[in-house]
């Protein structure tokens, strides 16, 4: 009997023993057992993208089109604000009764505070009154106008890094949206200059040349644009921007454009048009282009160009993208 005592008196220790450990194994499974970690693949995580999950950001970036939203997943960026320097990619079809768009783009928007919880997004439209987009910190919707889709842009804001949208049918130029998404990914926390921009030009009896001119945005875009009323249909790349600069203590913008076709026997086409001052160059048979894609980060343009109608005026242009 007393040999069975001490048993039962033994196992009644141990039990409660057992339970008092119990939590302690718990906690000490929850943290990934006695050392090693849940997880140890190599991969290391990137920063926070505005999603549920963490990017893996091995390298510089996930891919290397420049049209693709995962290329600048991995920007180092702050969730604080929306302020910043922005790029939008889009793949798109559009159909209206002027033209059938078919293409992948990219553009920058800047974002800046005007007062309080009132923003200003800054666009590359031709249009001087649709550059400027005002909207409220508290909204949860952005929405402009996109001048080389001719067709109306909503992004919802997920994040203060990350917008996800797309291109609405109506509007004035009553676009049929066949197929649109558009991702919005803040790639720097400044407003700060993306490129530069070295110009000359001569137009009528006035002249003017300047190194290093500040570029405030631009648009990029690759595919096809046709009326749907012709045979004939434009493949290519197109590259967009705006500039602004001092000219004779005033100030100046620049919209200009460079569109080189798919086709070799297709002359490139650029155009320059000096928003103040309405002077404007523009040329198809008198052109001479060399567009490099360096990277995701960097492109290189430089255009010589004579206009079309007026052989007098004449304009050179080297441009250096620098994300």
């Amino acid at each position: 009997m007393d040999v069975l005592s001490n048993l039962v008196k033994g196992n009644f220790i141990v039990r409660n023993v057992c339970l008092l450990l119990l939590p302690v194994l718990l906690m000490i499974a929850s943290c990934g057992g006695g050392g090693g970690s849940a997880k140890d693949d190599g991969d290391v995580a990137g920063p926070d993208n505005g999603r549920s999950d963490d990017t893996q950001c091995e390298l510089d970036s996930l891919t290397q089109d420049m049209y693709l939203s995962t290329s600048y997943d991995c920007s180092q960026t702050s969730n604080d604000s929306l302020l910043g320097t922005w790029i939008v990619t889009s793949e798109y079809k559009l159909v209206s009764s002027a033209t059938e768009k078919n293409k992948k783009s990219r553009f920058t928007i800047s974002v800046t505070e005007i007062d309080g919880d009132e923003l200003n997004a800054f666009v590359c439209n031709p249009e001087v009154s649709k550059r400027n987009i005002r909207f409220s910190s508290a909204d949860n919707v952005l929405s402009f106008f996109d001048y080389n889709a001719q067709a109306n842009i909503e992004l919802d804001i997920i994040s203060n890094k990350r917008m996800t949208g797309k291109h609405l049918s109506g509007g004035d130029t009553v676009a049929s949206v066949q197929k649109s998404k558009i991702t919005a990914l803040k790639i720097m926390d400044t407003s700060s200059e993306i490129g530069k921009l070295n110009l000359s030009y001569t137009y009528d009896e006035s002249e003017f040349s300047g190194n290093n001119l500040n570029l405030l945005c631009f648009l990029q875009d690759d595919g096809s644009s046709q009326n749907p009323g012709l045979a004939t249909q434009l493949q290519g790349s197109h590259f967009e921007y705006i500039a602004s600069f001092n000219n004779n203590d005033s100030n100046e913008q620049l919209m200009s454009s460079v569109f080189i076709s798919d086709n070799e026997a297709q002359p490139a086409s650029v155009g320059l048009f000096l928003t103040d001052s309405k002077k404007k160059i523009q040329g198809r048979w008198n052109t001479l282009v060399d567009y490099q894609d360096q990277s995701i980060l960097k492109t290189s343009i430089t255009a010589e160009v004579t206009d079309d109608y007026s052989l007098k005026n004449h304009a050179r242009l080297s441009l250096q993208l620098d994300l």
